[in-house]
């Protein structure tokens, strides 16, 4: 395991982080992770997953990830997604309900940092020309 990640136990009154819940793996893409816990809500567990671009953007960059990128192409498995906009790079949270094993919670992050990697790349062909467009 090359990129281990502890996920910990955020308290919802608190907002401290009390115990550690698991290891994880993340893949090649761990760069875009920037965070992650657990909340115990009303006794289910949720999942609180904050992805970024990985890398510093321009000013006009930030704006035209936010325009083009499509969080729908993370869809599925009940997610909710929310835009981060005070960061410094765009940011987002996702929140989903969370497996009861270790390897599904592991295959559920892993998919969504993958999904999360091509529509970034797509984005920024996107974008590529559109420099103009922003400043």
């Amino acid at each position: 395991m090359d990129n281990i990640i502890v996920v910990m136990e955020k308290n919802i009154e608190t907002g401290i982080l009390e115990k550690e819940y698991c290891l994880i793996e993340a893949n090649e893409y761990g760069e875009l992770l920037d965070g992650i816990y657990v909340i115990n809500k009303n006794g289910a567990l949720y999942v609180h997953l904050k992805i970024t671009t990985g890398r510093d953007v321009s000013d006009w960059e930030y704006s035209a990830i936010f325009d083009y990128y499509d969080p729908d192409a993370l869809s599925g498995g009940g997610l909710e997604i929310q835009e981060i906009l005070d960061e410094y790079n765009p940011s987002w949270e996702i929140i989903f309900p969370c497996p009861d094993e270790a390897l599904a919670f592991q295959k559920s992050v892993v998919s969504i940092l993958e999904k999360h990697f091509i529509e970034l790349q797509d984005t920024y062909k996107i974008i590529s020309d559109k420099k103009a467009d922003y400043e």
